[in-house]
């Protein structure tokens, strides 16, 4: 990422995700991204990019299919998230609530930060 310090960003609005999660980034890196252009869906910001326009950070789940002339490259170092489940306590005696959350607690712990 400290190599992009100084790119064209194309970003998700405002308190989306996906933007304060390039902002935290750059921020680390000691700079603000220099946003060029704000878009509201991944293909759009993928469009953009595939233009020559700048370059975007979009989660493995919205790239879709990339343009040939677009590469995908994973964030260095990769960036980790926290996933909360909150449920009132009468809840956990049903079976679906129960079986949800021992799935989430099964599913996380096998999950590398």
């Amino acid at each position: 990422m400290s190599e992009l310090v100084d790119a064209s960003w194309i970003s998700r609005p405002q308190r989306s995700t996906c933007h304060e999660w390039l902002m935290h980034t750059m921020r680390e890196q000691g700079a603000e991204p220099r946003i060029v252009h704000v878009v509201a869906e991944h293909p759009t910001q993928i469009a953009l990019v595939s233009a020559g326009v700048g370059i975007a950070m979009v989660p493995s789940l919205g790239l879709g299919h990339l343009p040939t002339d677009v590469v995908a490259l994973p964030v260095e170092p990769g960036l980790t998230r926290r996933i909360y489940a909150a449920w009132r306590p009468e809840a956990a005696v049903r079976p679906s609530a129960r079986v949800t959350i021992e799935t989430l607690i099964e599913v996380g712990s096998t999950l590398t930060a």
